[in-house]
């Protein structure tokens, strides 16, 4: 049963923490530690369309707060990932923070290659134009370019100059396009010049590459610093237009842990086929540029077989896929040579089959590691497969990643006990920060921490159950929330 499941006659309250965010508790339950009432009362409806009629933007979180009073909570599910130091700082700047060689690739996609050296200069650059534009610290600039190196630099430049870039697809029609940069609000759009009257006078200021680059040797303007809790990217997943808001400390936390669990080996490469708009992605662009692993990039529209081709061309040291990639790739047979030895599975439930048992059988240096999270909270749990489980049986979501917290929590709030069904909550720097411009879904979402000062759980809208082992299985959506 899912949290406040059956809470339709329950009276909620407004509540507001010391960094301004504001969410619904039922006045049934007593105030989480670091929340206190606003002062309004009623439905839980009532109570979101009052957050609603009176949102005022919160400062910018200073901390994600994850709450040392997380470990007050007591129970087996109450889950903590291992705790690591979080630097207060951007990705980019943590980036370039690495004392890595300059003439090391970076990127390479068909014949398109460039350096470390090359694109940190290049998106440096471009930087200087884009704050030229408009582009400052919590300014969305979307990015609409077909997955490959001039993508890469591009996405690293909104960064760099303070920016949140908005990764748009190139598939979709004017229509879908438009309404993204109008609810996102982009001061300036990237894109090609083919592409640029699709965007014409819905994007800002619309920059062309050719423009970008031809501007790029002239620009003077000096990027404004990031903070670990500035705004680094939007995503738009779903067909509604609601963007995601992800924080620089997302991405900072994901690919510190990243770096640590998919070591490669000397001569390795990262591929790159997540399409850009999706929070999936993150994962093959920020940890391999933090680690240093050249990146492989698939163009837009490759086929599983032509990924599979593309595999083979370099030693490969991480892949991400989705179980359908992974069953279009093994359906006529168990490929001896290409994916790559570390492959992480998301996006969706993965069932575990024969052919998966085969492919990792073959070679013990193999790994493949079930990815979970939704968007609002990329790649928060993970399970390593061991080749031993049973064909047919579902993969668990598995345990949370570094300094995530999870609670499996019944409709009252309270922690479930080993085998039991609950709404699984996250919280930490996993999560983002809400959905932009939308404060009444942002409410119904990221609620109050019942064990952690004034911070914030993501309620994922998923249903779970904790295994005897120790690690978590996601069953499917709730019937309904609240």
């Amino acid at each position: 049963m899912a949290l406040w499941d059956g809470y339709d006659e329950v009276t909620f309250q407004v509540v507001i923490n010391a960094r301004g965010r504001q969410s619904v508790w039922p006045v049934t339950s007593p105030l989480p530690p670091g929340w206190s009432a606003k002062g309004f009362a009623g439905s839980r409806r009532a109570c979101l369309e009052e957050i609603d009629a009176r949102w005022q933007e919160p400062p910018l979180d200073g901390g994600w707060q994850s709450g040392a009073g997380g470990g007050r909570a007591t129970g087996a599910s109450a889950l903590r990932g291992p705790l690591r130091a979080v630097p207060d700082t951007s990705i980019t700047a943590l980036i370039r923070a690495q004392d890595l060689p300059r003439d090391r690739l970076a990127a390479r996609c068909g014949t398109e290659r460039v350096t470390r050296g090359e694109l940190l200069d290049a998106a440096a650059a471009w930087a200087r134009v884009l704050v030229e534009a408009g582009c400052g610290p919590e300014v969305p600039v979307a990015v609409l370019l077909p997955r490959g190196v001039e993508a890469l630099i591009a996405i690293v430049a909104v960064l760099e100059a303070g920016g949140a870039y908005v990764p748009l697809s190139c598939d979709d029609p004017p229509q879908r396009l438009q309404a993204i940069l109008a609810d996102c609000g982009a001061a300036v759009t990237v894109t090609t010049d083919e592409l640029a009257e699709q965007v014409r006078g819905h994007g800002g200021t619309v920059l062309t590459l050719s423009a970008l680059k031809e501007r790029a040797a002239s620009a003077t303007a000096a990027p404004r610093r990031s903070s670990a809790a500035s705004l680094a990217c939007v995503f738009y997943p779903s067909s509604e237009p609601a963007g995601v808001e992800c924080t620089h400390r997302q991405l900072v936390n994901h690919a510190l842990w990243c770096r640590a669990a998919f070591a490669h080996h000397p001569g390795e490469v990262t591929f790159l086929s997540a399409p850009l708009f999706l929070p999936g992605s993150l994962t093959m662009i920020f940890a391999p540029l933090l680690a240093g692993w050249p990146v492989v990039i698939a163009p837009d529209g490759a086929t599983a077989g032509a990924l599979l081709e593309l595999s083979r061309t370099a030693p490969g040291g991480l892949l991400e896929l989705t179980p359908a990639h992974v069953g279009v790739m093994t359906a006529r047979g168990v490929p001896d040579s290409g994916l790559a030895r570390q492959l992480i599975v998301g996006g969706e439930p993965l069932t575990f089959g024969p052919e998966l048992r085969a492919w990792m059988r073959a070679d013990p240096d193999r790994v493949v590691v079930s990815h979970y999270g939704p968007a609002e909270a990329h790649g928060c749990f993970c399970h390593w497969l061991t080749g031993g489980e049973e064909p047919g049986s579902r993969v668990p979501a598995g345990r949370p990643i570094d300094n995530v917290e999870a609670y499996l929590v019944d409709r009252d709030c309270a922690l479930v006990g080993v085998g039991e069904v609950g709404e699984l909550l996250v919280g930490g720097p996993s999560i983002g920060r809400g959905y932009r411009d939308r404060p009444m879904l942002t409410a119904e979402r990221w609620i109050p921490h019942p064990w952690g000062d004034g911070a914030t759980l993501l309620r994922t809208g998923d249903l779970a159950r904790l295994e005897p082992d120790g690690v978590v299985t996601v069953l499917g959506r709730a019937d309904r929330q609240g």
